[in-house]
């Protein structure tokens, strides 16, 4: 058995693999965080399956585990975030501007908050933009932006 989905869209196939990561916040140059990231296609590759080691210059930060599904029901992507800190975070999926958009609301100093994580493929890699709504997703502020690399 095999995932439709998943074997005839590219959308996320550019993901698969081992890669390094540098978090900058935008229009800066200075690396944040270094992150090592290996994902693979699991359950028939219905599934991809990521694991995460983030540290930055002081050392290690943390080690998440993530799951990214496609339901065929919904026509829509999932993601499923878990780290070593206990945080768990759920995502869905929309396509929005020509890409998969991850988004999820969270409340930080009392108030309602969008967050959206997008990969993009490019010419080296692949690209993650993390950006936040407070205004019910009518206006987004690009937060930081992670660059991978293939890792050797």
């Amino acid at each position: 058995i095999t995932c439709a989905r998943v074997d005839s869209d590219s959308s996320f196939r550019f993901l698969i693999g081992s890669w390094i990561g540098h978090e900058r916040l935008p229009n800066d140059t200075t690396t944040l965080a270094w992150s090592e990231v290996e994902t693979r296609a699991i359950a028939s590759a219905c599934v991809l399956r990521e694991r995460w080691v983030v540290r930055d210059k002081s050392g290690p930060l943390f080690v998440a585990h993530l799951l990214r599904a496609y339901d065929v029901a919904n026509a829509s992507w999932g993601l499923a975030y878990t780290d070593d800190h206990g945080k768990g975070q759920w995502y869905v999926g929309r396509f929005i501007d020509g890409r998969w958009a991850f988004e999820r609301e969270r409340m930080l100093d009392g108030k309602r908050v969008l967050v959206r994580v997008s990969w993009m493929p490019s010419t080296t890699g692949y690209r993650q933009a993390i950006e936040r709504s407070t205004d019910d997703g009518q206006s987004w502020e690009l937060r930081s932006v992670i660059t991978f690399a293939k890792a050797n």
